[in-house]
């Protein structure tokens, strides 16, 4: 067996290494189970599961959908929509109603157009404009 010339150093280089001090996880990523977030229907995060526990979820007929890696482990799981939960939420809903919109011109090019209003909102959408311009306008100096 070969021994070091310094064996002072030999101690010194071994002696306070962070490789003590991590979790087997984090050196041996194989020796503890991947967690796998687990969505409900809408891609809401309800939880992180267990290989085991997904297993029985799917035994159980509560997972639509497994998304798995292109290396074969499983990324993300999905359940299937239960009876008392609701719709979705799709973008129209919490995004309002689109005024404008891009509108393809008979030459080719692409401008933005806006919706056209009834005169029942007009003046509720420009005393919400003119608010908005006076804010920025009193607050353009303040950074």
């Amino acid at each position: 067996m070969r021994r070091s010339a310094n064996p002072k150093r030999r101690a010194e280089s071994s002696a306070g290494t962070l490789v003590k001090l991590l979790p087997a996880s984090c050196i041996f990523p194989g020796i503890v189970s991947r967690r796998i977030p687990l969505y409900s229907a809408d891609g809401e995060l309800t939880g992180l599961v267990s290989p085991q526990r997904l297993a029985r979820l799917q035994a159980d007929g509560l997972i639509s959908r497994v998304i798995k890696h292109p290396k074969g482990y499983v990324n993300r799981a999905y359940l299937y929509r239960s009876s008392g939960e609701g719709s979705p939420v799709e973008p129209g809903h919490y995004l309002g109603t689109r005024y404008h919109f891009r509108e393809h011109l008979p030459a080719g090019y692409l401008c933005w157009s806006l919706r056209q209003m009834s005169d029942a909102l007009r003046p509720f959408f420009f005393s919400t404009v003119l608010e908005r311009c006076t804010y920025a306008v009193h607050h353009a100096g303040r950074a």
